[in-house]
């Protein structure tokens, strides 16, 4: 996340069978916040969550660290406050290596890929201007509550900790054939060019890894 901006704007809609989620991002600007891991000048990150349930969540972002602090806050129909969670960085974040794919415990068939197109060519690269990033996965032979992870990593982005996770995601098919999409819109400044990944998991054992490119 380079060309940091106050006021920049940026959305996430995605949907992972029939769950949809609904965010909107804009960066509130530069603060200074103490925490146990120390000092740091981060930026502060404003999120509204609209879907699958009302939700304000903050995070403090610091370039070269990631997120050091997160707020957030669940929201009743009313608008009222449902439940409040903070978490904070109490050391200097470790970066731990890329875990290896062990096919043996992969599920029978796990497949995934990106495209700039709904249900468009899978690609692997893009252009920092690209509109959208479609994420699609799709498993056989799944077994009965199965649990789907998807880590979005940054290997080698300006301004980011190497193989540091962005974020992630968790699904529960519903059947053992079943498959999933979610949507990454374009930040207002675009896309960081660099190199990425995305991590798939079935119940916490590796299953597939999709590599991509943003370049200018």
């Amino acid at each position: 996340m380079s060309g940091l901006k106050s006021g920049a704007k940026w959305n996430f809609d995605g949907t992972i069978e029939e769950t949809k989620v609904t965010q909107r991002y804009e960066i509130a600007g530069e603060e200074d916040v103490d925490l146990p891991a120390g000092k740091f000048h981060t930026w502060r990150i404003h999120c509204e969550q609209t879907a699958p349930a009302n939700a304000s969540i903050d995070r403090w972002f610091v370039p070269g660290v990631g997120f050091v602090k997160v707020e957030s806050a669940v929201k009743g129909e009313s608008g009222g406050t449902l439940q409040k969670s903070t978490l904070t960085l109490t050391e200097p974040p470790k970066i731990a290596a890329a875990p290896a794919a062990n096919p043996a415990t992969a599920p029978k068939k796990f497949t995934a890929g990106v495209s700039s197109e709904d249900k468009g060519e899978l690609k692997t690269e893009f252009k920092s201007d690209t509109p959208a990033i479609y994420v699609r996965w799709h498993g056989q032979d799944l077994r009965e509550n199965a649990e789907i992870r998807a880590a979005f990593i940054a290997e080698s982005v300006a301004d980011v900790a190497a193989d540091y996770e962005i974020d992630e995601t968790n699904a529960t098919p519903p059947k053992p054939d079943s498959g999933g999409t979610f949507t990454l819109s374009k930040p207002e400044e675009g896309w960081s060019p660099g190199s990425y990944r995305i991590e798939f998991f079935v119940n916490d054992e590796p299953a597939t890894t999709v590599k991509f490119k943003i370049s200018k």
